[in-house]
């Protein structure tokens, strides 16, 4: 492997992105025809939001080397970020076509069938990635994620403590076992360790998240707010959605009996109830999102920490 291909590596796993930028912009610069330092810049440009530019680069690679595995990897990460499913699946299958061994390819694509809520499929790619590499602490990570989306706690939990005997600091698994004892209610170890995963490094956005969540969590006017969306989200949104239209018609029911059974003010008072849950549920999650973006943009531990 060429050296400053390493350097790059190197420096994106550190998440040090604009060294990694700088390096490859230096070496296009003597080979402007090297496809995978095309690709790789495509990846940084992707972790920078500037899709386009990523895009441009990693169709770029693939024209000067159409089965650049890079280019290719790249291309279907550009494509989920765009929301196109069905080009990244296409990209995807080319990949693992090129290179079956490569757990990472077939993590990617359990990575697009959980955005599209395709939780077997995801485990299903994922026992695939552990074929090839059975003690792959992302893989075992992401595995025990699927899990948890589908509410299967005590199978995320398994998963966590099998990825953190094979290693004790690594990151997705620590933040695995964070929102498993988050679940557990057991705040204060979710926080220790989303902290533990800071120390390492101070701007991992998945960490602070969890960090908000714990906040949250304590707080008395997000913490019921966050109990109901993790009862409503456990599972996929058709079941969000039935228990939400079931919820509204029990309400409408409820408030059209009394009415009919002559008692008016208790079909308002069931009718300003359900207005008070739905404004509630509507503001809560805006009042999250802000504490987020807070804790994302200081890039460290607040002094409530």
């Amino acid at each position: 492997m060429n050296q400053s291909i390493w350097m790059a590596l190197q420096q994106m796993q550190r998440g040090q992105v604009g060294a990694a930028q700088d390096t490859l912009c230096r070496f296009l610069g003597t080979d402007p025809d090297h496809a995978d330092a095309h690709a790789l810049l495509a990846q940084v440009l992707l972790s920078q939001r500037r899709l386009y530019a990523a895009e441009h680069e990693a169709r770029l690679s693939l024209t000067l080397d159409p089965e650049c595995g890079l280019g290719l990897y790249a291309l279907a990460q550009i494509s989920m970020a765009a929301r196109r499913f069905d080009e990244a699946r296409e990209h995807l299958e080319r990949l693992i076509a090129l290179e079956p061994d490569d757990a990472a390819n077939f993590r990617l694509l359990a990575q697009l069938h959980r955005i599209q809520e395709d939780y077997p499929g995801a485990e299903s790619a994922l026992e695939q990635a552990l074929a090839v590499n059975p003690t792959h602490l992302d893989t075992i990570a992401l595995l025990g994620r699927v899990r948890l989306d589908r509410g299967d706690v005590g199978g995320a939990r398994e998963r966590a403590l099998e990825a953190l005997h094979l290693s004790a600091d690594h990151a997705d698994s620590l933040l695995l076992m964070g929102h498993v004892l988050l679940r557990e209610g057991k705040v204060g170890e979710a926080r220790e360790h989303a902290i533990e995963t800071l120390r390492a490094d101070p701007s991992d956005d998945e960490a602070l998240q969890l960090l908000v969540a714990v906040k949250a969590r304590q707080s008395w006017w997000l913490g019921v707010w966050w109990r109901w969306q993790g009862w409503i989200t456990a599972g996929n949104s058709t079941r969000a959605m039935a228990l939400l239209l079931g919820m509204y018609l029990v309400v409408q029911v409820g408030s059209q009996a009394t009415t009919d059974l002559g008692k008016p003010g208790w079909s308002q008072i069931i009718d300003l109830l359900w207005l008070g849950v739905a404004a509630y549920t509507w503001f809560a999650p805006v009042l999250y999102q802000r504490m987020v973006a807070k804790e994302v943009r200081s890039v460290g531990l607040s002094p409530d920490f």
